[in-house]
């Protein structure tokens, strides 16, 4: 049997304090949701984890001894699920952890060549991409036990290749080989945190030496932006700084500050004073995921209007167009026949690049958000 001490993340975890909750999971408070790229051994969960988040579907593969694979099209929708090709010496081509080759080899032949691995450049360019800031990579790695148990268990359900011949000592392995990856890709600099349960906090990994958090595992503290850093120049141009995410639930929930919430494919609804108004992503039938990727509009609309005899209108957000909800706005209220509680300037609606920032306006006029349809448009 595999020695489980191998493990090496073994005493080199801790886990994150400050969380933030999208959907029920608990997520690095200064995460942005689509940075989020998850990974792990076979039925480690990350299906139904991606699932839980409202990430995209399909699995994806990246190989990393590919050079620019940061640029790889697997990655334009996220979250999402991903599978490692990894090199491996004496082999020519990498291998992901349920390849034959991986699973035939002796562990003792099975040794990463973390040489052939790629590593995004670090710019601090402002008007280029700093691709190691661009993802934050999630493990997904319970107890090899416990992935064991899960993997036996699914068995029953359906025909799954990955687990043919298991046995604990290959969910070991493929443990162990994600767990080196995870550790080599923090040490590069890398943003990386280990989770083993979507019930608990996720892990930061932390090494000896180590003291300093990375940003998105602390709140924000606001401070005034120092001209002498980058990210001061950045935040000043660019006007950035973080914005918490807000989780929609079958709920109705009172948003009481600036939230962003996810182009995830779902709709959802506002309600300000007695005007209800849904929110949809636009999703033409039949569109291409590049059409998806450049063209992230919302409608909004009255609940119903669809079927309604008398369809008043929709008005849609385009990307990086900002709107104001209330009575003053008069094309809006034409459209939407705002009661008379709606405050002249109720809320702002922003569509950043495809997420939404509301912001309230009007601190005596509550906005309240309730998710009625858990259906995604995208599938």
């Amino acid at each position: 049997m595999v020695d489980a001490m191998k493990n090496p993340l073994h005493k080199k975890l801790q886990a994150i304090k400050e969380v933030q909750i999208i959907r029920g999971i608990e997520l690095p408070v200064g995460l942005e949701f689509r940075q989020l790229v998850v990974t792990g051994p076979p039925g480690a969960g990350k299906t139904y984890y991606i699932n839980q988040i409202g990430g995209w579907p399909n699995e994806g593969y990246l190989d990393l001894t590919k050079e620019g694979w940061w640029r790889d099209q697997t990655l334009v929708y996220r979250p999402r699920e991903i599978h490692l090709g990894l090199p491996y010496k004496g082999f020519k081509e990498p291998l992901t952890v349920f390849d034959q080759e991986w699973l035939d080899a002796s562990p003792d032949a099975l040794a990463i060549d973390f040489t052939r691995i790629r590593i995004p450049p670090q710019n601090q360019s402002l008007l280029r991409t700093n691709w190691k800031d661009r993802y934050i990579f999630e493990f997904v790695l319970p107890p090899p036990k416990q992935i064991y148990n899960q993997r036996t268990e699914r068995q029953a359900d359906g025909y799954f290749p990955v687990d043919d011949n298991l046995s604990l000592d290959m969910v070991i392995r493929q443990a162990d080989a994600y767990g080196e990856i995870a550790l080599y890709l923090h040490r590069a600099g890398l943003n990386v945190y280990i989770r083993k349960d979507i019930r608990q906090a996720p892990m930061l990994i932390s090494e000896k030496g180590e003291i300093a958090l990375p940003p998105w595992a602390v709140a924000e503290i606001k401070t005034r932006a120092s001209l002498k850093t980058y990210s001061g120049w950045k935040q000043l141009i660019l006007r950035q700084s973080a914005i918490p995410w807000f989780t929609i639930t079958n709920e109705l929930q009172e948003l009481k500050r600036a939230s962003r919430i996810p182009h995830d494919g779902k709709s959802f609804d506002v309600v300000i004073g007695r005007t209800h108004l849904r929110f949809a992503p636009e999703i033409p039938l039949g569109a291409s995921k590049k059409y998806l990727r450049l063209h992230k509009n919302w409608i909004i609309r009255q609940p119903g209007s669809c079927n309604a005899k008398n369809i008043r209108g929709f008005a849609r957000i385009q990307p990086e167009e900002t709107v104001m909800l209330g009575r003053s706005n008069n094309d809006f209220d034409i459209l939407f026949n705002f009661s008379k509680d709606v405050a002249k300037s109720h809320v702002l609606i922003s569509n950043m690049k495809g997420d939404l920032l509301i912001t309230p306006i009007d601190k005596m006029k509550p906005i309240k958000v309730v998710r009625l349809d858990d259906h995604d448009n995208r599938e």
